[in-house]
């Protein structure tokens, strides 16, 4: 019988409480923006739909919200804002063995 080396798993709203709700808070803190027009923007003029469709890049929202926030936004910071409420969740998943993530999303591998 052969061991087993890999199991693929879609995380975002199955393994991982992934609250878009908090990831507005943290864009919205992080760029200096008003909670209210982060979610305008991402999710009524369908920014974040866009994203995570991969019609739009990692680089192009980090252009977008640099032109809301009328300053400049340290790129990587933005990724981990957005990203914040996942990180202890799959600290625990990874456990002692070895954890890898695949994302549509280029820069978030």
């Amino acid at each position: 019988m052969r061991k087993i080396k890999t199991i693929f798993f879609d995380l975002g709203g199955v393994l991982i409480n992934f609250s878009h709700e908090k990831m507005c808070h943290n864009i919205a803190h992080f760029c200096g923006l008003e909670l209210d027009l982060v979610k305008t923007h991402l999710m009524e003029k369908n920014l974040g739909e866009d994203y995570e469709r991969g019609t739009i890049d990692s680089h192009t929202v980090h252009e977008y919200f640099m032109q809301l926030a009328k300053h400049p936004l340290d790129f990587h910071g933005l990724l981990k804002a957005a990203a914040r409420n996942t990180g202890s969740t799959v600290t625990t998943l990874k456990g002692p063995g070895s954890l890898s993530m695949l994302s549509k999303n280029e820069t978030l591998n």
